[in-house]
């Protein structure tokens, strides 16, 4: 795998587990189920943002701000649909 591929193909992993998180805890009790996923998707979306500045490739700044973004938006994405996909209810209880 190449230098310039790594920080996709981790985003991509980091992604289908984020997809898949909402359908693996859907035993879990409405409250404790949309904590543990906003912190999932909190916890994807810094290490994505993260990932292009690891890599120590001769690559400009400006690009991999922008491959930062662009992940961080793909980040929110595959979070807002597997949440509805998945159904996970924002409020759980009206009071």
């Amino acid at each position: 795998m190449t230098r310039r591929a790594r920080p996709v193909a981790v985003a991509a992993v980091l992604w289908l587990a984020l997809f898949a998180w909402p359908f693996l805890t859907r035993n879990a009790t409405c409250d404790q189920r949309l904590n543990w996923y906003a912190l999932a998707g909190g916890m994807v979306l810094l290490l994505v943002s993260v990932l292009p500045f690891i890599d120590t490739g001769k690559r400009p700044v400006a690009s991999r701000v922008g491959m930062a973004v662009s992940f961080a938006v793909v980040t929110g994405v595959v979070w807002f649909a597997a949440g509805s996909a998945a159904d996970v209810r924002i409020m759980c209880r009206l009071f």
